[in-house]
């Protein structure tokens, strides 16, 4: 079945959606403790600043592992790296910084050599502080956490997303990336439409930041706890892509990917909701304008050098870019 017969076998009503949901934290279930997943790391004292909320946390197995660095005697940040290897997709989906996090972000950002960021929340929603402010904008250019420095280069406003350019340095290094930030998806919700989400991720794919080999530099994508909006941005684009690569729709199970995923960072997809806005999501990405063309008439004409930059150095040994940073 393609993907639009797959949907509609699914979409006949609101149960049946909660059933599928609940279908998949039930393999969830299964999976993570065939795999014999745990996660005491992020239970330790030391690292009780460091998250966000109690019941989200990553793998022990599966988690971004920081160099330890000024004496910090701690390598633990509160992100997985997420693989989807039919779609040559690398993320790290990382919740939103808090203010023991804060450094820690920036230097995964370097250590990654992350060429975006996707950020699919407010600051603020509602009266609940969702993130801390990690970054600049128009009102304060310029943000530093100890040794790290970063810099609005621009920001432009679309009609519901915002498209930042940054440089950062961490004292040795420069770099240059993007942040593009998603303002209209409420916390466990979904937006009104599909069309602006696909709007916002063809923008994202026309800047050419996502990975497309195995060996390409991760995107962070995150929220406020790092797995119901982001883990629904991660579904929706690895599927688009399998289609784009040309892997018969009859043989991509959404229900298995996400499965794979669940097990790669927790939780991923909150609710039924959500579910179905992935599907229907997908279902309308997939057309042969959406998959095949990244429209995009506003890129910046730097954008290209950014990544291509970022892929060489991912494909050269850790060692020499290590060494390379120092030297810089």
């Amino acid at each position: 079945m393609d993907i639009r017969t797959q949907f509609n076998k699914i979409n006949t009503g609101q149960k049946a959606w909660l059933e599928a949901f609940e279908k998949v934290y039930s393999d969830s279930v299964t999976a993570m403790k065939r795999e014999k997943l745990t996660m005491k790391i992020a239970m330790l004292p030391i690292h009780t600043d460091k998250n966000r909320y109690n019941n989200v946390s990553p793998y022990d197995q599966n988690r971004v592992i920081l160099e330890k660095k000024n004496n910090v005697n701690t390598d633990y940040i509160n992100a997985s790296p997420v693989a989807v290897s039919q779609a040559s997709r690398n993320y790290i989906l990382s919740q939103g910084p808090v203010p023991d996090s804060l450094t820690d972000f920036w230097q995964m950002v370097f250590e990654n050599n992350v060429p975006c960021i996707v950020m699919l929340n407010r600051l603020y929603e509602g009266r609940s502080l969702k993130c801390e402010m990690y970054y600049p904008n128009k009102d304060k250019k310029e943000v530093c956490f100890k040794n790290y420095t970063i810099t609005l280069l621009s920001e432009e406003e679309k009609e519901y997303f915002v498209v930042r350019k940054l440089k950062a340095n961490d004292g040795e290094k420069t770099m240059e990336l993007f942040q593009i930030q998603y303002t209209e998806w409420p916390d466990f919700g979904v937006p009104e439409s599909t069309a602006a989400f696909l709007d916002m991720l063809n923008y994202i794919k026309g800047l050419n930041v996502l990975s497309i080999e195995d060996s390409d530099p991760p995107t962070i994508v995150h929220c406020s706890a790092g797995i119901g909006r982001s883990g629904t941005f991660v579904l929706v684009d690895s599927v688009l892509r399998m289609i784009e690569l040309g892997v018969p729709q009859s043989e991509i199970s959404v229900h298995d990917l996400l499965i794979d995923m669940r097990c790669q960072r927790f939780g991923l997809v909150q609710t039924g909701q959500q579910l179905r806005f992935a599907w229907q999501a997908i279902v309308d990405g997939s057309s042969e304008k959406l998959v095949k063309e990244s429209i995009n008439p506003a890129v910046d004409p730097t954008a290209q050098d950014v990544c291509k930059k970022r892929r060489s150095e991912s494909q050269e040994d850790p060692e020499d870019r290590l060494s390379k940073r120092v030297r810089q």
